[in-house]
């Protein structure tokens, strides 16, 4: 009994985990104060999610996730196809261009989130990139990597829809937030009911 009762002592985390996981602090913390049970789920799931989301973000992807499985009107997983930002810089380009449209808080100071979702359409009328959306995804590995993306695509699109972007549009896109490089692909966090490999 006492042996089975030190097994379940809460765990602690090496340096090596920290390190294979690409755990921040917030995450030790986090995990530090779970019990035994959720510690070793949390291990487990790192085991297959961290390795697939290093991947990211990613200039291609494997064809299995453009592929619509039977009885499914779309891929099991959803990619969106951008750039990294971050709310400020949305908050930032709207105040500039159009501040009657920042939303703001209870203590009346800007929503980053409400006026990036808000005004997203005002961004892509401005672009000419009609199918441009506000997303939060996946951008590596780490917590702090789920982030805002300026999505142009993604993998629900076909590839001509791609290849049909205003190259002009883009360009706009690219200098009104500082993007750089071309669009990458990140994972869409929502109904992510396993990992999958990166491999086809």
């Amino acid at each position: 009994m006492g042996e089975e009762t030190e097994r379940r002592e809460p765990l602690k985390l090496t340096e090596k985990q920290c390190s294979r996981y690409y755990l921040e602090p917030v995450d030790i913390r986090i995990f530090e104060n779970f019990p035994f049970h959720s510690q070793k789920v949390m291990l487990q799931e790192w085991k297959s999610m961290k390795p697939f989301l290093s991947r990211f973000p990613a200039r291609k992807l494997p064809k299995k996730f453009f592929r619509i499985p039977r009885g499914k009107n779309r891929p099991f997983f959803k990619f969106h196809y951008g750039w990294a930002t971050n709310w400020a810089k949305i908050v930032d380009w709207v105040q500039a261009h159009h501040p009657e449209a920042v939303r703001l808080d209870p203590r009346g100071k800007p929503d980053p989130v409400a006026t990036g979702l808000d005004c997203v359409g005002l961004i892509a009328q401005q672009c000419g990139l009609e199918y441009l959306t506000v997303q939060t995804a996946w951008t590596g590995p780490r917590t702090s990597d789920l982030r805002p993306v300026l999505a142009i695509s993604s993998n629900y699109e076909s590839s001509a829809h791609r290849k049909g972007l205003s190259t002009e549009g883009v360009e706009k896109l690219k200098d009104y937030f500082g993007l750089e490089g071309p669009a990458r692909w990140m994972m869409d966090p929502l109904d992510i009911k396993y990992w999958p490999t990166f491999g086809e």
